[in-house]
């Protein structure tokens, strides 16, 4: 392998792996692969539901990588650290509908599927809408806080990591934001009160 791929910052690296550089994604696996595997290991039961994790967020990783559909490479770390997240609780609530009983799953077949399409679309049109609300915010830092922090879902460590905030300012700025985000909602869409 390349030695000078193992320093390389996260952008040149995600810029070589959307050229389909194969020593890129391999450094990707070996940079990312142990460190989320450790991660997730401390939010399962077993080793080996992490490995598993891990592995399949890294693959998800870099089939967008390879897409070139991240937002930010230079957060390349904390992409990986949420979609394996995700993954984990993913897999989690598999496994938790496995386990329940036949009656539930009767249920669940029986469902009528009209109903959760249309509280899909209400929960899109929300999104969307507060997201268009969130692009309203005019301090920089605060549409940021509240993108990563409420629409992304990114750990509070996570934010407070990249943007060298303390946990006390973090939750300090965050309610700060959060407030001016109320007030631009109750002005210009009501109908989301409640949601912050």
């Amino acid at each position: 392998m390349d030695a000078s791929l193992t320093n390389l910052p996260p952008q040149d690296l995600v810029s070589k792996i959307a050229a389909r550089n194969a020593e890129a994604e391999q450094e990707f696996a070996r940079r990312y692969l142990a460190p989320l595997t450790k991660i997730l290991s401390k939010r399962c039961k077993s080793r080996e539901q992490a490995e598993d994790a891990a592995q399949t967020a890294l693959i998800t990783v870099l089939q967008r990588l390879r897409g070139g559909k991240i937002d930010d490479p230079s957060k390349l770390t904390a992409f990986v650290h949420k979609t394996g997240i995700n993954v984990l609780i993913g897999d989690q609530r598999k496994i938790s509908r496995r386990e329940t009983g036949t009656d539930t799953e009767l249920v669940e077949r029986t469902v009528d599927e009209r109903i959760d399409q249309l509280e899909d679309i209400i929960r899109e049109e929300s999104d969307l809408a507060v997201r268009e609300v969130v692009q309203e915010i005019k301090n920089d830092r605060d549409r940021e806080l509240i993108y990563r922090f409420y629409i992304r879902q990114e750990e509070k460590f996570v934010i407070c990591s990249a943007l060298e905030l303390t946990a006390v300012h973090f939750d300090r700025v965050i309610s700060r934001a959060r407030g001016r985000l109320r007030s631009l909602i109750e002005t210009k869409r009501p109908e989301l009160i409640g949601l912050f």
